[in-house]
């Protein structure tokens, strides 16, 4: 009888997790406004913002982590020159005057550099293509030395995690 008893259990059990899934797979319609304030509150509430071939959104991911003082690691890929024709290269040695299109990786790594100098860094993933990441620790003003004293084995260690299938976003109350 017990054995019957636990083989019952067992088997309402799995009926309530597949009503349960069955109802999470549904599509479920919302609204532009419910699906933006949903999106929102979500970006806010993210401690990390990580970025893996991010093409047309790269400086999106990097412009909303350094407005926010947030932690960021993005590995650019493509340039998408034709899509982002205001894209201007900085002055560098190679480059001193500036300006000029963004028409190649080595361009958007600089151009990404500059959106914020002494904040953003980048550095090399141990694996062949395109293999640089250009990261911030994260703060603003006074917190920017934080920074100064890093390595990039943060930055390592966040697009690792992600590769790995770790959750991209990661809220501030689920520690």
């Amino acid at each position: 009888a017990k054995a019957s008893n636990t083989a019952n259990a067992d088997h309402a059990v799995a009926a309530v997790v597949a009503a349960a899934d069955a109802d999470a797979c549904e599509p479920a319609a919302l609204d532009a406004a419910g699906t933006f304030a949903a999106l929102e509150i979500l970006l806010e509430r993210c401690s990390v913002v990580v970025g893996l071939h991010t093409d047309q959104a790269t400086d999106a991911a990097v412009d909303f982590a350094l407005s926010r003082g947030k932690p960021f690691a993005v590995v650019p890929c493509c340039t998408y020159s034709a899509d982002f024709p205001r894209r201007r290269r900085p002055r560098g040695p190679d480059n001193l005057g500036g300006g000029g299109a963004v028409t190649t990786h080595a361009h958007l790594v600089e151009y990404l550099l500059a959106k914020a100098p002494g904040v953003c860094r980048r550095a090399q993933l141990p694996f062949e293509g395109k293999n640089v990441v250009v990261y911030s620790l994260g703060g603003v003003g006074a917190d920017v030395g934080l920074c100064h004293v890093a390595t990039a084995a943060t930055a390592v260690t966040a697009v690792a995690a992600v590769t790995a299938g770790a959750p991209l976003l990661h809220r501030r109350d689920e520690s």
